[in-house]
């Protein structure tokens, strides 16, 4: 299996001049979830500027929507979550995720 983590996508609520989301990292961008202990999971880590409600998805090919997070309210601060290519008890196909 391998899943190429593009993008992930953090709506947020409220404007503000200053950034809400910041120093957004995923790394690796690429994983292959097969327990071999290489490359298994996607560290997602970002920071918030104040607080937000958080959603966080990953859009297939074909343009599908498979929902990470929703609507998670998250103060300001620092956050790191973990991606193992699983959503809802099913992990998803191979492919390009953004």
């Amino acid at each position: 299996m391998l899943l190429v983590l593009c993008l992930v996508a953090l709506t947020l609520a409220g404007c503000s001049s200053k950034p809400l989301v910041y120093d957004l990292l995923i790394r690796p961008d690429v994983i292959s979830p097969n327990a071999d202990g290489i490359a298994d999971v996607a560290r997602i880590t970002y920071r918030l500027s104040r607080h937000a409600r958080i959603s966080m998805y990953f859009v297939d090919e074909q343009g599908n929507r498979h929902a990470f997070r929703s609507e998670a309210s998250r103060p300001r601060g620092s956050y790191e979550t973990l991606f193992s290519g699983v959503i809802n008890n099913r992990l998803l196909p191979d492919g390009r995720y953004n």
